[in-house]
Protein backbone atom coordinates (compact mmCIF):
# COMPACT_ATOMS: atom_id res chain seq x y z
CA UNK A 1 0.00 0.00 0.00
CA UNK A 2 3.22 2.21 0.16
CA UNK A 3 3.86 1.81 -2.98
CA UNK A 4 0.58 3.44 -4.60
CA UNK A 5 1.07 7.57 -3.43
CA UNK A 6 -2.84 8.55 -2.24
CA UNK A 7 -2.28 11.78 -3.37
CA UNK A 8 -2.72 11.09 -6.73
CA UNK A 9 -6.00 9.88 -5.92
CA UNK A 10 -7.40 12.84 -3.73
CA UNK A 11 -6.86 16.09 -4.67
CA UNK A 12 -6.54 17.08 -0.63
CA UNK A 13 -4.04 19.50 1.25
CA UNK A 14 -2.59 16.56 3.35
CA UNK A 15 -3.42 13.07 1.60
CA UNK A 16 -1.96 11.12 4.40
CA UNK A 17 -3.95 11.78 7.05
CA UNK A 18 -5.50 8.82 8.22
CA UNK A 19 -9.52 10.23 7.55
CA UNK A 20 -11.77 9.82 4.31
CA UNK A 21 -11.66 12.65 2.16
CA UNK A 22 -13.99 14.03 -0.52
CA UNK A 23 -13.28 13.20 -4.14
CA UNK A 24 -16.05 14.53 -5.48
CA UNK A 25 -19.48 13.44 -6.88
CA UNK A 26 -20.61 13.07 -3.20
CA UNK A 27 -18.12 10.08 -2.86
CA UNK A 28 -14.98 9.97 -0.36
CA UNK A 29 -11.68 8.22 -0.74
CA UNK A 30 -11.70 5.76 2.69
CA UNK A 31 -9.06 6.47 5.28
CA UNK A 32 -5.87 4.83 4.92
CA UNK A 33 -6.53 2.54 7.96
CA UNK A 34 -9.73 1.10 6.06
CA UNK A 35 -7.99 0.42 3.17
CA UNK A 36 -5.15 -1.77 4.84
CA UNK A 37 -7.54 -3.34 6.93
CA UNK A 38 -9.45 -4.47 3.98
CA UNK A 39 -5.75 -5.89 2.33
CA UNK A 40 -4.72 -7.16 5.10
CA UNK A 41 -8.14 -9.48 5.73
CA UNK A 42 -8.24 -10.82 2.01
CA UNK A 43 -4.41 -11.21 1.88
CA UNK A 44 -4.43 -14.84 2.34
CA UNK A 45 -7.03 -14.97 -0.07
CA UNK A 46 -5.09 -12.98 -2.81
CA UNK A 47 -3.16 -14.78 -5.16
CA UNK A 48 -1.29 -14.19 -8.63
CA UNK A 49 -4.18 -15.77 -10.84
CA UNK A 50 -7.40 -13.84 -8.47
CA UNK A 51 -9.45 -12.04 -9.98
CA UNK A 52 -10.98 -8.81 -7.88
CA UNK A 53 -13.46 -6.73 -8.50
CA UNK A 54 -13.71 -3.16 -6.79
CA UNK A 55 -16.98 -2.37 -6.62
CA UNK A 56 -17.25 1.36 -6.07
CA UNK A 57 -13.76 1.91 -6.64
CA UNK A 58 -14.33 5.84 -7.00
CA UNK A 59 -10.74 7.11 -7.89
CA UNK A 60 -9.05 3.91 -8.15
CA UNK A 61 -6.63 3.96 -5.18
CA UNK A 62 -7.68 0.49 -3.70
CA UNK A 63 -7.52 -1.47 -6.75
CA UNK A 64 -4.38 -0.31 -7.06
CA UNK A 65 -3.04 -1.20 -4.18
CA UNK A 66 -4.67 -4.92 -5.33
CA UNK A 67 -2.64 -4.79 -8.18
CA UNK A 68 0.33 -4.00 -6.83
CA UNK A 69 -0.72 -6.78 -4.10
CA UNK A 70 -0.92 -9.27 -6.22
CA UNK A 71 2.43 -8.12 -8.49
CA UNK A 72 4.35 -8.75 -5.09
CA UNK A 73 2.99 -11.80 -4.85
CA UNK A 74 3.38 -12.99 -8.21
CA UNK A 75 7.24 -11.95 -8.15
CA UNK A 76 7.60 -13.36 -4.53
CA UNK A 77 6.11 -17.07 -6.07
CA UNK A 78 7.93 -16.77 -9.10
CA UNK A 79 5.23 -16.81 -11.24
CA UNK A 80 3.20 -14.31 -13.55
CA UNK A 81 -0.17 -12.23 -12.89
CA UNK A 82 -2.34 -14.36 -14.67
CA UNK A 83 -6.06 -12.60 -12.89
CA UNK A 84 -7.74 -9.37 -13.55
CA UNK A 85 -7.77 -6.73 -11.23
CA UNK A 86 -11.18 -4.45 -12.18
CA UNK A 87 -12.97 -1.10 -10.90
CA UNK A 88 -16.11 -0.41 -11.08
CA UNK A 89 -17.88 3.17 -11.02
CA UNK A 90 -20.95 4.79 -11.52
CA UNK A 91 -20.45 8.26 -11.40
CA UNK A 92 -18.83 9.06 -15.08
CA UNK A 93 -16.21 11.88 -13.91
CA UNK A 94 -14.84 9.72 -11.10
CA UNK A 95 -14.00 7.04 -14.22
CA UNK A 96 -12.07 9.66 -15.75
CA UNK A 97 -10.22 10.19 -13.13
CA UNK A 98 -9.53 6.86 -12.13
CA UNK A 99 -8.44 5.65 -15.71
CA UNK A 100 -6.38 9.25 -16.22
CA UNK A 101 -4.39 7.98 -12.99
CA UNK A 102 -4.41 4.26 -14.58
CA UNK A 103 -2.79 5.39 -17.53
CA UNK A 104 0.08 7.68 -15.80
CA UNK A 105 0.42 5.33 -12.98
CA UNK A 106 0.81 1.91 -14.26
CA UNK A 107 2.03 2.38 -17.77
CA UNK A 108 5.14 4.33 -16.15
CA UNK A 109 5.92 2.47 -13.22
CA UNK A 110 3.52 -1.00 -12.31
CA UNK A 111 3.57 -2.88 -15.72
CA UNK A 112 6.65 -3.99 -17.31
CA UNK A 113 5.57 -4.40 -20.75
CA UNK A 114 2.60 -2.63 -23.29
CA UNK A 115 0.23 -5.48 -23.52
CA UNK A 116 -0.26 -5.78 -19.99
CA UNK A 117 -1.20 -2.18 -20.11
CA UNK A 118 -3.30 -1.79 -22.61
CA UNK A 119 -5.44 -4.95 -21.47
CA UNK A 120 -5.68 -3.74 -18.00
CA UNK A 121 -6.49 -0.13 -19.90
CA UNK A 122 -8.85 -1.66 -21.91
CA UNK A 123 -10.88 -3.82 -19.28
CA UNK A 124 -11.29 -1.26 -16.92
CA UNK A 125 -12.10 1.58 -19.68
CA UNK A 126 -14.93 -0.85 -20.88
CA UNK A 127 -16.07 -2.10 -17.78
CA UNK A 128 -16.37 0.81 -15.99
CA UNK A 129 -17.94 2.67 -18.89
CA UNK A 130 -20.53 0.30 -19.70
CA UNK A 131 -21.54 0.08 -15.60
CA UNK A 132 -21.65 3.62 -15.63
CA UNK A 133 -23.99 3.99 -18.83
CA UNK A 134 -26.51 1.12 -17.85
CA UNK A 135 -29.64 2.25 -16.52
CA UNK A 136 -30.28 1.98 -12.76
CA UNK A 137 -33.53 -0.18 -13.73
CA UNK A 138 -31.62 -2.14 -15.21
CA UNK A 139 -29.17 -2.89 -12.14
CA UNK A 140 -31.49 -3.61 -9.02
Amino acid sequence: MKATDRKLYCRVAYPYVDRPYSIGYSATISAPHMHAHALDILSKHLKPNSNILDVGAGSGFLTACFARFIQEKAKLENTEVTGKIIGIEHHPKLVEFAIGIFKWVFFFFFFNSIKNYYFLQKTLTQTIRNFSQMEKSKLF
